[in-house]
């Protein structure tokens, strides 16, 4: 076998011939002036061909066809400096993060931006929840793609207000990774959200509403009965109402902003039947255990029902929305006091909850 690369003399010339063969289609020469240069040159080329041979050897068949491919893109321009611009110039390859990475930062900068201790947990069961399929690290924050997110909402046969949820965190935690520079672009921009069906608002009736006050009196709990009554009658969020401390509620009530789950304080008016029943139920806790104790008059409860019931109420006894709205601490207006908060209850009815007092009520029905 001959030896690579060949020496040939130009006997014409005077000088020496370095034939390397065909590389990448094209055959490469050297030209040196004596035959010490010629054979220093092969040498070299044959140490060279056997360290890459080496190197080459160490690559998988998908590098060697990447490889392959990254040549016939540059169409004869050099591999490592083009390697080298990219590098440079695209920090989302420098910086790739796993997903698990990612959303431990994400969950950090969200404590860090003082969101509540709920929401961060509820973010960060949800987000874990969506990685563990695809290993322990959950796999690059590079690597998905809408098609990827897509099939992993379909495969798990959420309904449309669940995945819905699912896609807004999601949306969050990419746009995060952007402005982190782990990423150039969001894939879950392309993924069209469900139409969610909202269920007709439920609320209580003036029967329910006195019934379940009757009911509360007989676990005879003091601060039991002023949170259920506060929910009814002066409309807070369940979250709010079990932060309230007893000094808060002093001619009316105040929510104070780290009570207030939008951050905005505010004073709510305290009713005349509302009153009487603060007036006849002193406490000094909170009632951490109201939830166990709520359970024993009420079985059937979504988390809100006190609230639209309050709403409700409220707009058709006194017929003021801005008002209502104001109270209930909402501050994007009435579009969402209106389309999710308000039944249609009838002024009479509405009149009969405002007069529910302590001791006035009828027995809950079984």
């Amino acid at each position: 076998m001959r030896e690579w690369p060949r020496i040939r003399p130009r006997k014409s010339r005077g000088d020496f011939e370095i034939d390397c063969g065909l590389i990448n289609g094209k055959r490469r020469v050297f030209i040196r002036k004596t035959w010490q240069e010629a054979d220093d040159l092969a040498k070299s080329l044959r140490k060279d061909r056997q360290r890459l041979g080496v190197l080459a050897a160490r690559l998988t068949p998908e590098q060697t066809i990447q490889a392959a491919q990254a040549f016939d893109m540059l169409n004869g321009r050099p591999l490592v400096p083009a390697v080298e611009y990219y590098l440079k110039n695209n920090s989302v390859l420098v910086e790739q993060r796993t997903m698990k990475e990612a959303v431990e930062a994400y969950c950090d900068s969200q404590e860090k931006r003082n969101c509540r201790a709920r929401t961060v947990s509820s973010t960060r069961a949800k987000l874990m929840r969506f990685i563990s399929p695809f290993g322990p690290d959950g796999g690059s924050v590079a690597v998905f793609d809408r098609a990827l997110i897509q099939g992993w909402l379909d495969n798990e046969h959420m309904t449309p207000g669940t995945a819905a949820g699912y896609i807004r965190v999601l949306n969050a935690l990419f746009n995060f990774c952007i402005r982190r520079g782990w990423r150039s672009d969001n894939p879950v921009a392309g993924i069209d959200k469900p139409i969610v069906e909202r269920p007709a608002n439920r609320i209580m009736g003036y029967g329910e509403a006195e019934a379940l006050m009757m009911a509360a009196q007989g676990i005879n709990d003091a601060a039991f009965i002023r949170r259920l009554s506060i929910l009814l009658f002066a409309g807070l969020r369940p979250s709010e109402a079990a932060l309230l401390d007893p000094a808060d509620v002093n001619g009316t009530i105040h929510v104070r902003p780290e009570v207030s789950k939008v951050r905005q304080e505010r004073y709510v008016p305290i009713s005349e039947n509302l009153a009487k029943w603060l007036a006849a139920y002193p406490a000094e806790g909170r009632c951490p255990n109201f939830d166990d104790k709520r359970r024993k008059i009420a079985k059937s409860w979504s988390p809100d029902i006190t609230r639209k019931t309050f709403a409700s109420m409220h707009y058709a006894a006194f017929e003021n929305g801005a008002q209502t709205a104001a109270i209930m601490g909402h501050c994007r207006g009435l579009d969402v006091f209106f389309r999710h908060y308000r039944v249609p209850v009838e002024k009479q009815e509405a009149e009969k909850y405002w007069g529910i007092m302590p001791c006035s009520t009828t027995p809950l029905s079984s």
